[in-house]
């Protein structure tokens, strides 16, 4: 029966598994023993723990050009591996899952705002944190740029995914990408691998190289202590001394004893170089920046040129317009409406008004600021008064007496009370007072003159 845990619903609970297995046969395989026996204990230990990597297999039980005794670290280092040790298809299992080394110990649940967790920005679009051409963590945007070998991320940073034929990271270095010239003496198929006295030239040989004693038809010239065809050799293309310069994130060849190279997947040739398919400076196939209009930043799905609108402006066909313009108010197209005495305003989200000098607001409108009915700030109009005009100098109320009527107790409340044609107390002016006398007509009555020749009265 298979060893392995009881549930492995959870992604990283398999992946971990899947790494202990691993390494558990590969310390199985590379115990200083040979024969029958070493090699049953090979086999049982792949069909055991049902790895589903025949080709490491293979190369474990000497189905390859590797032997069992010959199977040490740098062995395993030739072999298109991630810089851990655990095979590419399991690295690749990995990525396509959206984890990478780095979340074995530390789960990544940062969350970048409008992202999913795994994920961050890069020119204002979600890209995922291990995706290597966008390079990997949270440092950068730029891609990840290896000599001769594609790229993966492993614990936030780039690493070697597989190497270009004919080279190998001995050194197991990122930063000097695929390094090894496996087709050399010193390095003849695999890192420790250096010809003897015995056999002191490197050929080619099916899919590697390996050591011999002299140059076959296949690679007939000897330069130094190589066999090679200078007509397809990349270290010495149309002649010994020429070697095909290394292009980043590309594979270098030579054709007819010209020097060529291919792009690796997610780069395309712009010159002499193998540039990003992401990168808005040379989107998809082109080799010619992304244009994107005011206000906003351009984008690259790989394919073709897009933008995405800056922060407080959106789209309106075609062009990114302010959220705070009246004309194309928070996320619409459609133009605030307008109202009289007035002007439309946005605040970013909805639209509102603002009244012109001399007016304010009052519900949807804009009001007169002298008028009776709104007077000042006032959306409720003046009082009416007796014997009065309400009036509004346009800040408070005030009122203008009708003919014959003047407010002489200051007391707006009741009006212009005073009758000036008939109140002796006001007559004709507020403060006339008649002295007891009557008015009329705004006059204060005079008492008639004594009529001296009137009898007096009889005192008899």
């Amino acid at each position: 029966a298979a060893i392995g845990p009881s549930s492995l619903t959870d992604v990283r609970s398999q992946r971990n598994w899947r790494k202990r297995r691993w390494e558990l046969v590969i310390r199985m395989m590379t115990v200083k023993r040979r024969g029958p026996k070493a090699h049953a204990l090979a086999l049982g230990a792949c069909v055991a723990f049902g790895l589903p990597l025949l080709a490491n297999c293979n190369a474990i039980l000497n189905n390859d050009e590797v032997t069992l005794g010959e199977f040490d670290d740098a062995a395993l280092a030739v072999r298109p591996e991630s810089d851990t040790g655990i095979p590419a298809a399991l690295v690749e299992q990995d990525a396509a899952n959206g984890i990478s080394d780095a979340s074995d110990d530390h789960p990544d649940t940062s969350l970048e705002p409008g992202c999913k967790i795994g994920e961050k920005t890069c020119d204002d679009v979600c890209v995922a944190r291990i995706d290597p051409t966008f390079g990997c963590g949270e440092a950068t945007c730029s891609p990840c740029v290896l000599d001769r070998a594609s790229s993966l991320c492993a614990g936030g940073a780039c690493a070697v995914g597989a190497c270009n034929p004919g080279y190998a990271n001995c050194d197991q270095s990122a930063a000097t990408g695929c390094e090894t010239d496996l087709s050399s003496a010193e390095h003849c198929g695999s890192c420790n691998a250096r010809c003897s006295a015995a056999a002191p030239y490197c050929a080619p040989s099916g899919s590697t190289f390996a050591c011999t004693t002299g140059c076959s038809a296949t690679a007939p010239t000897l330069c130094g202590t190589q066999c090679v065809d200078l007509a397809s050799s990349a270290t010495h293309c149309g002649s010994c001394s020429t070697v095909c310069p290394a292009v980043a994130n590309g594979r270098v060849g030579c054709a007819q004893s010209r020097c060529i190279f291919e792009c690796n997947k997610g780069f395309h040739p712009c010159g002499s170089q193998c540039l990003s398919n992401t990168d808005v400076a040379t989107c998809g196939g082109s080799c010619t920046p992304c244009v994107a209009p005011a206000n906003a930043t351009s984008t690259c799905n790989g394919t073709a040129c897009g933008f995405v609108c800056k922060a407080g402006f959106h789209l309106c066909g075609g062009q990114c317009v302010s959220n705070q313009d009246p004309v194309t108010c928070g996320g619409s197209c459609t133009p605030c409406a307008g109202v009289s005495n007035g002007s439309a305003t946005c605040n970013g989200t909805t639209c509102g008004f603002s009244c012109g000098t001399g007016y304010h607001s009052c519900g949807a409108n804009c009001a007169n600021n002298a008028s009776t009915a709104t007077c000042g700030s006032s959306c409720s109009p003046c009082a009416a008064a007796a014997n009065a005009l309400s009036t509004c100098n346009g800040t408070t109320c005030g009122i203008v007496c009708s003919a014959g009527f003047d407010s002489c107790d200051a007391n707006a409340a009741n009006g212009c009370e005073a009758k000036l044609d008939k109140d002796p107390l006001n007559c004709g002016a507020c403060g006339v007072n008649c002295e007891g006398e009557k008015c009329k007509e705004g006059v204060c009555e005079t008492p008639g003159p004594v009529d001296s020749g009137a009898a007096a009265p009889d005192a008899q």
